[in-house]
């Protein structure tokens, strides 16, 4: 056997922690800093697609990838540490100078996690058709 049996779920925490660290890093740059190309892209449309990307990260953890049923438990506490995180980031940008924290902000992060559930759902349902078969 290769690999203890904790570690594949501590290295799906291991990836949200790691993603969280890198918005952390971006909420961390000054408004001049942010790279060009992210400058360009609609800010809300950002905050939702890195929060979407987040929770799917979470239901990953929470549900060991693709490993059992998905629970209504999972999917709202995906969304709840992902609106919890969005807070926190809304919370540091207010301390960086040239950023503002902003409600609707908080709001797109909280749309993109949602919105980003019942695509898991669906890859779950997939994943358990496929090992069912």
């Amino acid at each position: 056997m290769c690999c203890p049996r904790w570690f594949p779920l501590l290295a799906y925490w291991l990836i949200v922690a790691a993603y969280a660290f890198l918005i952390f890093w971006f909420s961390s740059l000054g408004q001049h800093e942010i790279p060009s190309v992210f400058g360009r892209v609609w800010d809300k449309l950002l905050h939702g697609s890195s929060f979407a990307l987040l929770t799917f990260l979470l239901l990953l953890a929470l549900n060991r990838g693709f490993r059992q049923p998905l629970l209504p438990g999972m999917m709202v506490s995906a969304f709840l540490l992902a609106l919890l995180y969005g807070m926190f980031d809304e919370w540091h940008q207010s301390t960086v100078a040239t950023r503002v924290a902003s409600a609707a902000d908080l709001l797109a992060d909280g749309i993109g996690s949602l919105a980003v559930i019942p695509l898991y759902a669906w890859f779950a349902g997939l994943r358990q058709k496929s090992n069912d078969s």
